[in-house]
């Protein structure tokens, strides 16, 4: 009889416990309404761009070049030399489709390595061609509003 008054003492106790909730962010509101779209969605592939700006070239301190700036603002890190200012730029429009859930990315870099990887089998692939192609080139980098005029 004591266990059974212990027992329910133990049960009673533990319902005066505090509940404990967990919340998770997923980033997106659900007033977003990039995050419910469920429409078609275009096949893009987006090119690396490449840079003819003067502050691409040699001698340019790497930390005052726009697309430096422009990444630290977003949180991800860009090779400022003359090659890469391209890639790192395609890189966040990349993120920034796949993010909006309006488009289907097909990244060069995987694809490049499918390919690779199909040869080394000797299995043929079926790849289905993108609709759409983003490329550009960057024509000029300015760290302040006053250097762009």
């Amino acid at each position: 009889m004591k266990r059974a008054w212990l027992l329910l003492g133990v049960f009673a106790l533990s319902a005066c416990a505090p509940q404990v909730t967990t919340k998770v962010d997923t980033g997106l509101s659900p007033d977003n309404p990039y995050a419910t779209y469920t429409g078609p969605r275009a096949k893009v592939v987006v090119a690396s761009f490449p840079c003819k700006a003067e502050k691409c070239g040699p001698g340019v301190d790497s930390s005052q070049v726009g697309a430096a700036v422009l990444g630290k603002l977003f949180g991800i890190e860009v090779s400022t030399s003359k090659g890469d200012i391209g890639a790192g730029i395609a890189d966040m429009l990349t993120t920034a489709l796949i993010n909006s859930n309006h488009f289907i990315v097909y990244e060069r870099s995987v694809l490049d390595q499918l390919q690779k990887e199909s040869q080394i089998g000797n299995q043929a692939q079926q790849l289905q061609g993108a609709e759409i192609l983003i490329t550009g080139t960057i024509t000029a980098l300015s760290r302040t509003p006053e250097d762009r005029y």
